[in-house]
């Protein structure tokens, strides 16, 4: 261990004039000279640093928690995943999907897909929200008739088929 002397010198004021009083803090600085190589990480692992006490230590690069292989030690984030997972490859993946988020386009990487509101995906992947002479949205992950167009009605009020007639409706 090599002393490194930080302070020599603790000021005081005594009546308006300064005293000088000697003092010695020692640190051990090995383990900062050697830095993240003395760690041993192995090739499949990284460094990362604990937030709280900076100290480093290795993490293998299949960690979703740590980013995976990724440059940095920030957990895997994907649009609309609930848990992350890393591959073969070791690159940040969906686990599973978020309640009402969906991988519409079958990339298996996230779940890019809303399908609360989304009226060609609601619900589901590829559930449109489209009928013949109406107007529809998605609305909590339900098909919502809006609308008809002018002279068409919806009378049995069934959202699949929309405004299915020309008919006004019977009471």
């Amino acid at each position: 261990m090599r002393p490194l002397i930080l302070a020599r010198l603790l000021v005081a004021l005594v009546l308006g004039a300064c005293a000088v009083q000697g003092c010695t803090l020692t640190v051990d600085t090995d383990e900062l000279e050697a830095g993240d190589s003395a760690l041993g990480c192995t090739a499949q692992q990284k460094v990362c640093h604990d937030a709280d006490t900076g100290r480093g230590f290795c993490t293998s690069l299949d960690v979703p928690q740590y980013g995976c292989d990724d440059p940095g030690c920030d957990e895997c984030v994907l649009v609309g995943v609930a848990v992350a997972r890393c591959n073969s490859q070791n690159k940040c993946i969906k686990n599973q999907c978020k309640a009402g988020w969906q991988d519409c386009d079958d990339d298996g990487l996230d779940c890019e897909t809303d399908t609360r509101d989304d009226s060609r995906n609601c619900g589901a992947c590829d559930r449109v929200c489209d009928t013949t002479h109406s107007f529809n949205e998605c609305v909590n992950s339900q098909c919502v008739l809006s609308g008809c167009s002018p002279g068409w009605f919806d009378c049995d009020d069934d959202v699949f088929n929309g405004c299915e007639s020309q008919q006004s409706c019977s009471p």
